[in-house]
């Protein structure tokens, strides 16, 4: 039976099914048909993400749907309904559905224009605000995409200046969209531009931070359909929206950290300098100096995969 029928079936067996057994589509009845419904189409997360959809729908909080879980769904609830669970069965990320992402301590607006912030990403950003503790004062954002990083700097941090920059207009509509919503606008700022480009001659930041296109383009056919199919691929692959290099797979992600590296004359003050790559793999490698890169693995997340790329200069 294919997608249609199935949804088809749905509704067909919600009218008749409360006048002839008197069972009806109830929210908990639709959550654990839907979960099932997910799972068989290949969507690991079918019990959680038919949750959050159909709280969408309804325009409630996820948690909200327990304390009715046995109240009747009417006809129009329903149809609100089946759409989000169409294109989540059609392996559309579930944040893009919505239109937002929990991160830290914000909600963000998330949208096709942008990756979608990871869980692991806010290992980052806490790298960040503990060596910041220490006193240091403005921080550079490189590729922020939806403004994650950043965002949550400035809402958790003390910083006096905080910088983002992304070579993508689009996405950077998104980061000041969700900096307008926490009222940030006025202490993040935003500029266009790839790499060292939108900095201005001589200028120096505290701290460097940046989340880079990672993935290999030979890595494509591995990757879920959710990232695959979905997300910018600009901001996936090496080579991608941080910089222009053309050599493929991961060579463009060297050659992107090169040409960071050249940019010497951006970096703060030597005796400060700490840098933090956190790999596809699932570990952080760190260096004493960033431009005599001595990679020495150290596991900061058992995950065999699914780590973001990230940098950390300070």
């Amino acid at each position: 039976m294919n997608d249609l029928a199935k949804l088809a079936e749905l509704e067909r067996d919600s009218e008749v099914g409360v006048a002839n057994t008197g069972e009806s589509w109830t929210i908990l009845r639709m959550i654990l048909w839907s979960a099932e419904y997910l799972k068989n189409k290949g969507v690991e997360t079918g019990r959680l993400d038919a949750e959050w959809l159909l709280a969408a729908a309804l325009g409630v909080d996820r948690l909200q749907l327990y304390l009715k879980y046995d109240r009747p769904l009417s006809s129009e609830e329903r149809e609100a309904f089946k759409p989000l669970l169409r294109r989540r069965a059609g392996r559309e990320p579930l944040q893009y559905i919505i239109g937002r992402t929990g991160f830290r301590e914000l909600e963000l607006k998330t949208d096709p224009r942008v990756l979608i912030p990871r869980p692991e990403t806010e290992v980052l950003v806490q790298e960040v605000l503990d060596w910041a503790s220490a006193g240091a004062e403005s921080v550079w954002d490189m590729g922020t995409g939806a403004g994650a990083v950043a965002l949550s700097l400035a809402v958790e941090g003390t910083w006096t200046r905080v910088v983002a920059t992304d070579v993508s207009p689009e996405a950077l509509s998104v980061a000041a969209d969700n900096a307008e919503r926490y009222d940030l606008g006025g202490h993040v700022e935003f500029r266009e531009g790839s790499l060292f480009e939108p900095l201005e001659e001589g200028e120096r930041f505290d701290v460097i931070v940046s989340n880079p296109p990672y993935i290999a383009e030979g890595e494509k056919g591995e990757l879920q359909p959710e990232v695959r199919d979905w997300e910018p691929p600009e901001a996936l692959f090496a080579g991608g929206r941080l910089g222009r290099d053309s050599a493929a797979g991961r060579r463009s992600t060297e050659a992107l950290v090169v040409r960071w590296l050249a940019g010497a004359r951006m970096w703060p003050r030597p005796s400060r300098r700490y840098c933090c790559r956190c790999t596809s793999d699932g570990c952080v490698r760190c260096s004493p100096d960033p431009r005599r890169p001595n990679w020495a693995p150290a596991v900061r997340d058992g995950r065999a995969r699914g780590c973001v790329t990230a940098w950390m200069y300070s």
